[in-house]
């Protein structure tokens, strides 16, 4: 929830990347295997 308008502790970017990172733990602890990410194609590789 925002409440006043006083600007956000991170931006929207920071905050995407985080959630990338996040999500790929996840998916590599549950596949038991490393994930890459490919920063140029912006996509995960195994």
């Amino acid at each position: 929830m925002l409440r006043g308008k006083d600007q956000l502790a991170c931006n929207a970017d920071l905050g995407c990347a985080t959630m990338v990172a996040i999500k790929m733990a996840v998916e590599s602890f549950r596949q038991t295997k490393t994930l890459l990410w490919d920063a140029t194609t912006e996509r995960v590789r195994s």
